[in-house]
């Protein structure tokens, strides 16, 4: 099995209502990491973003707290439930996420072989049907150029995801959590 159909086996079994917006979405993130979540003259807002997240966040220890999003790269989502229930700090968070953000892994390139082999997985799988496939691929990736994308209002709906995009290469020490 390789490491990108364990990543996809992982979402399928833990999410419900994904669509292919989702998988484009998670191979994305699993490339460029954060890179495109923060632009420095809207620093201010993200960080209150993240505070009105985390404030409005149930703890809960049952969720993972980390999700491995990228076959090659030190790349997670760290889910913002688990953090909390484990005490994480949010200003630690928002460090990491920023830092993060900063570091420059995949191309265009490693996207476009990550969405190779998931497209060999689905007609193994079959995740979506191969038209579907491939009139997203003409789209999104053949017509928009590789641009980051939000998930789909039904994996929103189903999963309420709550979670910040963080490189592991960033991390010099333990999770961060509050004493």
């Amino acid at each position: 099995m390789t490491v990108l159909q364990k990543i996809l086996e992982e979402q399928f079994k833990h999410y419900k209502d994904i669509q292919l917006q989702d998988i484009y979405k998670l191979l994305h993130q699993g490339t460029f990491g954060s890179e495109h979540a923060i632009a420095e003259e809207h620093l201010e807002g993200i960080r209150k973003y993240l505070h009105d997240e985390f404030e409005k966040a149930e703890p809960n220890k049952e969720e993972k707290l980390l999700e491995r999003v990228s076959p090659t790269f030190q790349i997670y989502r760290i889910n913002i439930r688990p953090y909390k229930y484990y005490n994480g700090d949010e200003d630690a968070l928002f460090e990491w996420f920023y830092q993060s953000s900063k570091i420059k892994e995949g191309a265009a390139k490693d996207f476009l072989t990550f969405w190779e082999v998931f497209k060999m997985i689905n007609k193994e799988k079959k995740y979506f049907q191969k038209k579907e496939v491939k009139k997203f691929e003409k789209e999104y990736i053949i017509g928009k150029g590789l641009e980051a994308m939000h998930h789909s209002r039904q994996y929103e709906e189903a999963n309420k995801p709550s979670y910040r995009v963080v490189n592991l290469k960033t991390l010099n020490c333990p999770i961060p959590m509050k004493e």
